[in-house]
């Protein structure tokens, strides 16, 4: 799991938030590349600030699972392992009266249902 930072924007808030954007199929390893983000402004389109400062936001730089490189099936299905086991914690720290395990499958469910159009 790699965290990069990002920017919500809301016309009724004073200035954009920053948060913390988690990337689950990164590990904390991963490169890591800088962003910022304009907006329309009257002048036309300037930087978004942050206290004042021109925003600098971070992600992970694209890297395809296909495009990763593991010497062994065993060390690909370690990899995967990692990952899944570091999203469950994640999520399990977050929803603490919740079962993770089932939360993530929820959210699965309702993507699968999302991307095949059963949801419409």
């Amino acid at each position: 799991m790699l965290i990069g930072k990002n920017l919500v924007q809301n016309k009724e808030w004073p200035e954009p938030k920053e948060y913390d954007r988690v990337y689950f199929e990164y590990v904390e390893t991963d490169a890591l590349e800088s962003y910022g983000k304009t907006q329309k402004t009257d002048k036309g389109r300037e930087d978004v600030k942050l206290n004042g400062v021109k925003w600098q936001g971070s992600k992970p730089v694209e890297l395809k699972f296909s495009e990763r490189e593991f010497a062994t099936p065993e060390e690909r299905d370690a990899f995967l392992n990692t990952l899944t086991a570091d999203a469950l914690n994640y999520i399990g720290s977050i929803y603490k009266e919740d079962e993770p395990v089932i939360t993530m499958l929820q959210a699965l469910g309702d993507l699968h249902n999302q991307l095949s159009g059963h949801a419409k």
